[in-house]
């Protein structure tokens, strides 16, 4: 990035205070002269010594020393070790000039290059390639990194480096065949080693170490976790076979504490084996269950068995398109973290209860559809940190389906509440609520099915958004999504939005063509502190973001702007910019992010310079595609 700082003018003490520095630098400078030449002991090392002291340096650092002495001169050749990255060169061509000296005196054993070439520059890595992969050069190591290059400007690879992969891999074989046959140590380790080395691996791979010999049978039996997919399986009746027998031996170890299940059934009529399997590992203190059903229709969801609800042992649990049955009983004494997906419920009482039942639980998320069975979903709990709330679409359900879906509506009734992650329509949500608590930091992500507005016609409940918004209107932190952004903006065209008194946080996608509601939109913000915006879908470019009001927060508060550049974008971030720039009186800092190529950063930052900063101190930030900070 860029930094700049812009400051007032020296005092006469602080030029004082320079005078004596300048005095005490030079002082130390005579001493030094006077000093008696101390022998350089370092030159005096063997050239391997030096050259391993040189390896530690980075590539860079390491040339510089070249200039030390005679001596010097050409000891960072004997680096076995090149990392080249052409953006630390004033240009490609000193790039390539200095690969090219360098392969021709060099001995490397690992080679690594980050490349970003422009339209013209020539083309070089093939022949360096070519050089270093020869056998007699015994390159171990090699790394090619192209930044940003078009299909047809790529570089081909040399037949050598071919060549010699093949040779590597024969060299490596003859090698295996020479040494003796070692002693089986790994065998030797305990039990309880062993186990936690077969945790590290996927299921399906800790399953096949049983065939190495009898040591190995069942010692994948001692990994306390089972994560298995039914696609991974030739078909599902053999996945079926499998689960069964691994729980029976694992009933055996008594060892199952946490299990994975990825299930997804080939046949509507295929046998239902879920509700046994979690009914098993329900009654051996589970700790962690994750039970996902991909694609089952309605009427061929299983059903959790009543063991479940009082499995005294479980800490997290995650449900994904299964049937709910009620039950008067329910206790989950140390339940913490609770995903409930696309699930269906006898009634909204029953959710309600079963999430009361939970008297330890911190982290709920709650995906949520239309034949769900709630209308209302409920939320109370004392110690509830984090809620995440999303809809999906019924079975069979098309998007035009979506638009005249049903409105449902929301309680939250948790004092400790942090954290607040919206993934719904909030116009197709009313809030019952009286309020967000001002502590709970909000994101309204919105979901792919959004309604959006066409030709006049909404699609859209606007009382029910209205409301929503004045719900969460006490919040210091929000987060806005593009699809939620798009409905704002349709909103204020009916009636202007809440104010956000309390707000201090603001971020939000916004889509290029909506980028002029935003003077609006900051006019409903009137104590903000800092903003991030994040330009998205160039789809039209706003040329004139000239003649915006300027609301109040950007004359008392405002401290600090973050802009992020989609492609094709960086010229209305610029024109943000400089709207910023002129209109905030105590801006402290501006960072401005931009991917595409159609700006530099030098010249980024003598635009910005150039402006009629209204502020007296701020600090700029700005960062071009390869994230090189440059600052002012």
């Amino acid at each position: 990035p860029i930094l700049l700082h812009r400051g007032n003018q020296r005092s006469p003490e602080s030029m004082t205070v320079e005078r004596v520095l300048m005095m005490e630098e030079s002082k130390a400078k005579r001493m030094c002269y006077e000093r008696p030449a101390r022998e350089d002991m370092i030159s005096k090392l063997p050239d391997p010594l030096m050259s391993q002291i040189l390896f530690y340096l980075p590539t860079k650092e390491a040339v510089k020393t070249s200039v030390l002495s005679h001596r010097w001169e050409t000891l960072w050749l004997l680096v076995s070790e090149l990392d080249l990255n052409s953006s630390e060169f004033p240009d490609y061509n000193a790039f390539s000039g200095f690969g090219d000296r360098f392969l021709e005196k060099s001995c490397l054993r690992k080679l690594k290059l980050k490349i970003l070439k422009r339209k013209n520059d020539k083309s070089c890595v093939t022949w360096w390639v070519d050089f270093v992969a020869r056998p007699r050069r015994k390159l171990k190591h090699l790394d090619v990194e192209y930044l940003y290059v078009s299909r047809k400007r790529l570089e081909v690879m040399p037949i050598s480096l071919s060549c010699s992969m093949e040779e590597s891999k024969e060299k490596e074989k003859e090698t295996c065949q020479e040494l003796p046959s070692r002693r089986d140590m790994i065998s030797n380790l305990p039990d309880s080693l062993i186990s936690q080395m077969l945790s590290c691996l996927p299921t399906k791979e800790a399953v096949r170490t049983s065939v190495l010999s009898t040591r190995w049978k069942t010692l994948w039996l001692l990994v306390p976790s089972l994560r298995l997919a039914s696609h991974d399986f030739p078909d599902y009746n053999s996945f079926v076979s499998f689960l069964d027998k691994s729980l029976d031996l694992y009933r055996e170890e008594n060892s199952c504490l946490h299990l994975e299940l990825v299930i997804r059934k080939d046949y509507d009529d295929d046998q239902c084996c879920v509700t046994h399997w979690i009914d098993h590992v329900a009654r051996h203190k589970v700790k962690h269950l994750d039970v996902e059903c991909i694609l089952v229709k309605r009427e061929f969801l299983e059903a959790v068995p009543l063991s479940l609800y009082l499995c005294e042992s479980l800490l997290y649990l995650r449900l994904h398109r299964v049937l709910l049955v009620g039950s008067e009983s329910v206790s989950l004494p140390r339940l913490k973290t609770m995903r409930l997906e696309q699930n269906v419920y006898p009634h909204e009482a029953f959710l309600q209860f079963f999430i009361s039942s939970c008297p330890v639980l911190e982290d709920l998320s709650i995906v949520r559809k239309d034949d769900d069975n709630v209308k209302v979903l409920r939320v109370h709990s004392q110690t509830v940190t984090s809620l995440t709330l999303g809809f999906e679409p019924g079975d069979g359900h098309m998007l035009y389906h979506y638009f005249d879906r049903e409105i449902l509506g929301i309680y939250i009734d948790s004092p400790r509440l942090k954290y607040l992650n919206f993934s719904d329509d909030v116009s197709k949500c009313h809030i019952l609520s009286s309020f967000i608590s001002p502590s709970v930091k909000v994101h309204l992500g919105g979901v792919r099915y959004m309604s959006y507005y066409s030709g006049g016609v909404v699609f859209s409940n606007q009382q029910v958004a209205s409301s929503f918004f004045s719900c969460i209107s006490r919040v210091k932190d929000l987060v806005i999504s593009e699809t939620i952004m798009k409905l704002i903006y349709f909103c204020m065209k009916v009636e202007p939005l809440p104010q956000f008194c309390d707000l201090s946080y603001l971020e939000a996608k916004v889509c290029l063509v909506d980028v002029e509601m935003l003077p609006a939109l900051l006019e409903s913000c009137p104590n903000l502190n800092s903003i991030v915006l994040d330009l998205t879908r160039p789809t039209i470019i706003t040329e004139q973001i000239t003649a915006w009001a300027v609301p109040q927060c950007l004359l008392l508060s405002l401290e600090f702007v973050e802009i992020k550049c989609c492609c094709k974008a960086e010229l209305v971030g610029m024109k943000l910019a400089k709207y910023f720039a002129e209109n905030s009186v105590f801006l402290k800092k501006l960072v401005l992010r931009w991917r595409g190529y159609v700006l530099e950063e030098d010249s980024v930052l003598r635009d910005l310079l150039a402006l009629s900063w209204r502020s007296s101190t701020c600090q700029i930030e700005v960062y071009g595609p390869l994230k090189r900070p440059v600052r002012v």
